[in-house]
């Protein structure tokens, strides 16, 4: 029988309603395994931690230090798989710290969330739960941190820790960065995406991150978004703690570079001058640029290719943490996107 660890953190799938609030309640965590035993019964030994409750949006860079060390406390050889129950909200982060700090240990990493408590005929928890313990049971990889989440009337998918988008806010869907998931699970088997951009598991079982469980500081990085019309006198740099920003640049890696106030450009040299690294998300492997992103680069502009502005941050956050900037372009657990089959 497969022995694996749930972790409850809170979120939806760690909560109930009542007097039509939602809300987390370390009582409630019991419910979703009661389904899932009541569906499908004791089909392997779950093992429950419950370290704290709370919102996932409620989340912080603290919060993610007490998962943090949650997980370093934790005998991964004891375990086929460990399961982390999570808010949907800030799932796409989250997984991307602990992929980060967390993918080289000794049995796969799986979060779960859900878009509804447990308890409501309509949420899709249970799937999850089952979609992640049959994505363990399959045995498919030793190791890894991964995300099993079905959108609505779809199938479970598994996601590659670094590489989930946040739900959009209208449908509540979640997707891949780069459109490609490591799998599904069909008929209550895993099925593993063969694509020229997904890791075989034989190269997760063989990576070894850079990266070690460590402090993570706060307040050391933030996300900004060009739009049209942004005023870059608006933000605040001059934070003595504020290290890195990530700016999630238009689809073509391009940022407005005219205007006194609105070019991306003028913004990276004053952020130059207090030694700020201005991060831009995400670049593409292309031989022609727009005229406006040669600007961006040559004022300073650090091209991060093909990667989510989720892992991104995540990882600048690491990075200022351990002052160790080189990590940056690294691809520490297949987070930048490329054709792993080819030389491209």
């Amino acid at each position: 029988m497969m022995n694996i660890l749930i972790i409850f953190t809170g979120g939806t799938i760690g909560s109930c309603v009542n007097d039509c609030i939602i809300d987390t309640d370390m009582s409630c965590s019991a419910a979703i395994i009661d389904i899932y035993t009541k569906t499908f019964g004791n089909d392997c030994n779950f093992n429950i931690l419950k370290p704290f409750a709370e919102l996932s949006e409620n989340f912080t860079v603290d919060t993610i230090n007490l998962l943090a060390d949650t997980l370093e406390n934790i005998d991964f050889k004891e375990y086929d798989g460990v399961i982390i129950a999570h808010g949907s909200d800030t799932a796409a982060y989250s997984c991307a710290f602990i992929s980060f700090m967390f993918s080289s240990v000794k049995c796969p990493v799986v979060f779960i969330a859900s878009d509804y408590p447990p308890e409501n005929p309509c949420s899709n928890a249970l799937k999850n739960l089952r979609s992640a313990v049959q994505f363990i049971k399959s045995k498919t990889v030793k190791k890894g941190v991964f995300f099993s989440y079905g959108n609505h009337n779809q199938n479970a998918c598994i996601y590659i820790g670094t590489r989930i988008n946040e739900a959009d806010c209208f449908n509540d869907r979640f997707s891949a960065f780069g459109n490609e998931v490591f799998g599904t699970v069909s008929d209550d088997r895993f099925i593993y995406n063969n694509n020229p951009f997904n890791p075989a598991p034989e190269v997760i079982d063989n990576n070894y991150p850079q990266i070690k469980h460590c402090r993570l500081v706060p307040d050391s990085s933030v996300i900004l978004k060009s739009f049209t019309g942004m005023n870059y006198d608006l933000i605040n740099i001059d934070n003595p703690s504020l290290k890195s920003v990530v700016n999630i640049m238009y689809h073509s890696a391009s940022a407005c570079t005219s205007g006194i106030n609105t070019s991306f450009a003028g913004f990276i040299e004053k952020c130059r001058k207090r030694n700020i690294d201005v991060y831009c998300v995400s670049f593409k492997n292309t031989e022609d640029i727009y005229s406006s992103v040669k600007i961006i680069k040559d004022c300073g502009g650090i091209p991060l290719y093909n990667i989510s502005y989720e892992a991104a941050y995540a990882k600048s956050v690491i990075a200022n943490s351990i002052n160790d900037k080189s990590i940056m372009n690294k691809n520490i657990f297949f987070e930048h996107i490329q054709d792993l089959r080819s030389d491209f």
